[in-house]
């Protein structure tokens, strides 16, 4: 929300946090972290409670995410236990924060904490959101809804390429944005392929056999046949997948993402509407 003094220019306005988490965001997410997980099970401060879920999630942080010797807080209290994960919380990197984040809500997954997350990251204008539950740089409601639809609906292989496409575009502390779009270029070329019943078939070749199948809008096959072309030609993402290539940033890897899951989602309504099975 925007306060008076921000909207009478006395406060400047937050600028876009991508490289750093200020204080405020910190105490917020560690709050989110509280609120969902941690204060579970009553009082922390009674020393002779026994609180299985909070003491599978110390004991789980302490053992996978922070690597650390389990006897230490095998002996403590909880309340001790809960002074030293928010210790270490506090004394975390930027980029290891919003790992931890993503590494709770893998393992202890709850929506109420992601959607508490995305509140906060949205107030505190953060660069990054949950979707489809990892962090990503993606911050656009409406790019968030379209991955995460094209996830829920699309079969399995479709599925794993948009799903990694994620992943490597919020890998940290280093995104690998080259992996990032021949993931996403590679989930429209197997939903092409599945449509077009031919498995081998490049992108471009599959685009004009699904016609056989289903009716796309001429302009939307000529996009995706350039951009499949600008993905293969010599100095595109498939022939340099090893070396790091400068010219490919956030934005492209982000708009191939959002683009290639919003294609995918027009195929399958367009699949329903034919009465074409898609499952594999």
């Amino acid at each position: 929300m925007e306060l008076f003094s921000e909207r009478m220019g006395i406060t400047p306005k937050q600028p876009i946090q991508l490289d750093y988490i200020d204080n405020d965001l910190k105490n917020r997410l560690w709050n989110a972290l509280h609120e969902c997980y941690l204060k579970e099970g009553g009082d922390l401060n009674d020393y002779s409670r026994s609180d299985a879920k909070f003491h599978q999630i110390v004991t789980t942080l302490w053992n996978e995410f922070f690597k650390e010797p389990l006897n230490v807080v095998e002996k403590n209290s909880s309340a001790r236990n809960y002074e030293l994960i928010m210790d270490r919380f506090y004394g975390l990197d930027w980029y290891r924060i919003y790992d931890i984040l993503d590494y709770i809500a893998a393992m202890f997954p709850k929506v109420k904490f992601v959607e508490t997350c995305n509140a906060i990251l949205e107030e505190e204008n953060s660069g990054y959101r949950f979707v489809a539950d990892k962090l990503a740089p993606i911050t656009d409601k409406m790019e968030i809804t379209e991955i995460e639809d094209a996830i829920d609906s699309s079969p399995g292989p479709i599925k794993t390429h948009i799903n990694k496409a994620v992943e490597f575009l919020s890998k940290k502390p280093k995104p690998d944005y080259p992996n990032s779009i021949k993931e996403s270029i590679s989930a429209v070329e197997s939903i092409c392929t599945i449509i077009a019943k031919k498995d081998k078939a490049l992108l471009s070749d599959a685009l004009h056999e699904i016609d056989k199948h289903i009716e796309i809008h001429p302009s939307l096959k000529i996009a995706f046949e350039k951009i499949y072309a600008y993905t293969n030609n010599e100095g595109g993402i498939r022939h340099a997948l090893i070396e790091q290539n400068d010219k490919v940033g956030a934005e492209d890897a982000r708009y191939l993402l959002t683009s290639c899951s919003a294609f995918i989602n027009y195929l399958i309504v367009k699949c329903s509407k034919a009465k074409i099975d898609l499952k594999i």
